[in-house]
């Protein structure tokens, strides 16, 4: 009681400098019980980062090679940021006169894209697509902390002239760092520095990257006993998560829950051992000092049989049974787990039942509710993907195309026809009879577009009407009815 009034006095007490009443944020008040808090000026993250970068990678590398609920995770995010088909391409391209879309282009650069992004296209190895890149970027941003993907130009993978490469973000080197002049046997431009590996300018602006290499080039140098490759920005796609003003690398986005994982995944198999000793039920034989037991003994005095299932035998003489039965798993393991599990969820993103994979308590409204949240997380992270990947990939792969006459329109027009618009994967309705009738209301009200609500499952309008349009002939062809007008009157509309 003592200890609870000292803390309690010290948390109420008058402040000096304040008229004698609190201090405006308890938060910063002096405290016995909250001295394992930083009280001092807040370090500056980068640095932070740096010093704990390569220790958090390797470990968020660890849980996601033997957690399953780390590796869970990631093949979340991969199923449905990203999905089967990745983001497909839909191009805006306008005629010149007029305003109306430019059928002819958009039809030819779309065919262009989707055999570019085909395997053995793309990507310089010659075994990923254009959505298997996507995957194994946004599960390397959410392991690793970011990722790196490297513009390769030329023709030597594809008659397009540009194909990516996936570098391992680990050839960033943290630890080097230049406030001015040279790093080894490179001279920095006036006003460039380099830190954490990359090179920026006065501005704070990515102008290169200074990735561990065993090439030699121009581009190539040593300093401190390593050999280093200097790559212009304008070749490297630098993707993660920016949570701070300024900030240069990455973190792991389970960077919160890597200790509480870690040792989740010991205790688990502690218990799960301490339960398989508890399934086979075994004991000890007591012998009394005061009698001679019957029956023959091991040499050590032991006395030693073996039990089969169903049987019951008579103890020798002077010999009493002790048995030895552990209750695991206990009653609250599930609970503990799951309290563990909740805390790693919320600084994943996810909900519980997405990151644990358990949904058995909800109810249908409750899972609705998480469901349609986590949904709203995974369009976050589609829009990030298209802003950070897709759109700045798409415009030096039109260029080169142009260029090189794999696309077999004007390359003087580059400006026009660069308008892509990429849509992600979407998802099956929760509710599809109130969700549909929900939709038919608002589209009849005038404050939904049909075009939106046919992009929020992942598809295009216009794919659409084509496909329906071609439904509707060939049913007619076939003598069948009409589509009925309930399919929003897309077709005799027109529209």
């Amino acid at each position: 009681m003592g200890r609870l009034r000292d803390a309690w006095r010290v948390l109420t007490a008058p402040q000096a400098g304040h008229g004698g009443g609190r201090r405006a944020f308890l938060g910063a008040a002096p405290s016995r019980l909250l001295e394992d808090l930083p009280s001092g000026a807040a370090a500056a993250p980068n640095r932070e980062i740096r010093q704990a970068l390569k220790v958090l990678r390797a470990r968020s590398r660890h849980l996601a090679q033997n957690d399953g609920f780390s590796k869970g995770f990631l093949k979340t995010l991969r199923r449905n940021v990203i999905g089967a088909s990745g983001f497909v391409l839909q191009m805006q391209v306008q005629m010149e006169r007029g305003g109306r879309p430019d059928e002819d282009a958009n039809r030819r650069i779309e065919a262009a894209w989707q055999e570019w992004a085909k395997v053995g296209s793309c990507d310089v190895t010659g075994k990923l697509s254009f959505a298997d890149v996507c995957r194994s970027v946004i599960g390397q941003v959410a392991r690793d902390g970011e990722a790196l993907v490297r513009i390769v130009r030329g023709s030597r993978f594809n008659r397009f002239g540009l194909a990516l490469q996936i570098l391992d973000v680990a050839l960033l080197d943290e630890d080097l760092m230049c406030a001015q002049g040279a790093i080894g046997g490179w001279r920095l431009p006036a006003g460039h520095t380099v830190r954490s590996g990359v090179e920026r300018d006065e501005f704070g602006r990515p102008v290169a990257y200074h990735l561990r290499t065993t090439l030699e080039g121009d581009d190539c140098y040593t300093a401190g006993g390593r050999r280093y490759q200097r790559l212009p920005a304008d070749d490297i796609r630098h993707l993660f998560l920016s949570e701070w003003a300024d900030q240069v690398r990455g973190v792991p986005w389970l960077d919160t829950a890597i200790r509480a994982l870690a040792m989740l995944d010991g205790y688990s198999e502690a218990e799960l051992a301490a339960a398989r000793v508890s399934a086979g039920k075994m004991g000890f034989y007591r012998i009394d000092s005061d009698e001679e037991p019957d029956g023959e003994l091991a040499a050590d005095g032991r006395l030693v049989q073996k039990a089969e299932a169903g049987t019951f035998e008579l103890l020798p003489k002077g010999v009493d049974f002790q048995s030895f039965d552990p209750q695991h798993p206990t009653q609250a393991f599930a609970d503990f787990v799951g309290a563990i599990l909740r805390s790693a969820a919320s600084g994943s993103g996810l909900s519980y039942p997405a990151f644990a994979n358990d949904a058995a308590k909800l109810s249908y409204s409750a899972l609705r509710g998480v469901t349609l949240e986590d949904r709203e997380e995974y369009r976050t992270l589609q829009a990030w993907m298209i802003g950070s990947l897709c759109e700045p990939i798409f415009a030096p792969w039109l260029r080169e195309a142009l260029i090189t006459g794999a696309l077999s329109l004007p390359p003087g027009k580059f400006d026009r026809f660069n308008r892509p618009s990429f849509t992600a994967r979407g998802w099956q309705w929760v509710d599809p009879l109130k969700e549909v009738n929900a939709m038919r209301e608002a589209v009849g009200l005038g404050i939904a577009a049909r075009t939106d609500l046919v992009a929020e499952r992942g598809g295009d309008f216009a794919d659409t009407v084509a496909k329906l349009r071609a439904e509707q002939a060939m049913m007619e062809g076939l003598g069948q009815p009409a589509a009925p007008s309930s399919t929003f009157n897309i077709i005799d509309q027109g529209s």
